[in-house]
């Protein structure tokens, strides 16, 4: 007999591991999408601001590094509302989509969670 669910969708779609998000380096993009290193961007303008100040793109990648915290530790409900509060500031961000669907996937929303990860295939690609 054939799963159904297999034959829906790729079965490394439900055994991907929650992303790590990777704290940024200094000569590593940077995460406004500016296209230049972070350090001859956000770096800079980071370093005028008062303490406790963050650009958008540091607000956002602390939000799903939060968001992924929750998720690995198993509390689903805290990291479901910080998702989307991503996907607010930032339409189609292909991590929080990504979330979002191990999520709903974790949650028992498989059609749910499907549909998040082929948006988030179709804006990688």
């Amino acid at each position: 007999m054939i799963d159904t669910m297999a034959v829906e969708c790729p079965p490394s779609l439900f055994l991907a591991p929650a992303m790590t998000v990777k704290k940024i380096a200094r000569n590593d993009p940077c995460p406004c999408g500016s296209g230049k290193k972070y350090k001859q961007c956000c770096l800079q303008t980071q370093a005028g601001r008062p303490a406790g100040q963050q650009t958008e793109a540091m607000a956002i990648s602390n939000a799903l590094q939060t968001a992924n915290s929750h998720l690995e530790a198993g509390r689903l409900l805290e990291a479901d509302p910080i998702c989307k509060q991503v996907l607010q500031t930032a339409p189609n961000h292909p991590d929080a989509l990504s979330l979002l669907g191990m999520i709903t996937y974790q949650i028992g929303m498989h059609d749910v969670a499907a549909v998040f990860f082929r948006q988030c295939d179709r804006d990688c690609t």
